[in-house]
């Protein structure tokens, strides 16, 4: 992407991510640089050409048979909202999503907020609140939850008792060129070898030929 500065000067981008948010972080961190003065562009543009996300943050867990699954710590509508986009934009055709809320009083909150956010996958499956020590609440329960998508024209949800039930799930779904989506900020990044498992790939390697 191009980013103009003040002054008029242009200076062309090459970020290694998918995402407009990512551009838009990009983008930001620039305009601080350039703004604090002292910092050449030129080298700031470089360093952004060799950043790498951290663990979790649209990370390719598993790749084979022409299915990709990637995890991400998203757990606010917003940020599935830019994840989805995210895949989209990497060439995401067929999506599915495994969703684990994080907190119950976050998913009472927003709970009418989320099945917009999975606007365009083919489905999600809702695993149990992730309490985070939280005690339930009512209103804030993955049954809340799965009711709000049902009020909501979109994205179909259902309901998995846990990570086995969700992978369980998964693979009588998908098939070459889907992506899954792993989407939570607890423990369900533990799908991921679960899925890799299914897609016959062992060991610490996300893909396979």
């Amino acid at each position: 992407f191009q980013i103009m500065l003040s002054g008029g000067q242009v200076a062309t981008v090459y970020l290694p991510l998918t995402g407009r948010h990512n551009v838009l972080n990009a983008a930001a961190a620039l305009a601080a640089c350039h703004h604090q003065g002292g910092v050449d562009m030129e080298v700031a543009c470089a360093a952004l050409a060799t950043f790498a996300l951290p663990k979790r943050r649209f990370e390719l867990v598993a790749e084979a048979r022409g299915i990709r699954v990637v995890a991400d710590y998203a757990h606010h509508p917003s940020e599935i909202r830019a994840l989805i986009e995210a895949a989209r934009q990497a060439g995401a055709v067929r999506i599915w999503a495994v969703f684990q809320p994080h907190r119950y009083t976050r998913t009472r909150a927003l709970g009418a907020e989320f099945p917009a956010a999975f606007t365009g996958v083919a489905g999600v499956v809702v695993l149990p609140v992730y309490a985070a020590s939280e005690p339930p609440l009512a209103g804030g329960t993955s049954a809340d939850l799965l009711a709000h998508f049902q009020h909501h024209e979109g994205a179909t949800a259902e309901l998995a008792d846990d990570l086995t039930d969700a992978a369980n799930r998964i693979e009588s779904r998908w098939s070459a060129g889907d992506w899954v989506l792993i989407v939570g900020a607890g423990d369900v990044e533990q799908l991921g070898p679960l899925l890799a498992a299914r897609l016959g790939l062992s060991g610490s390697g996300a893909s396979s030929s």
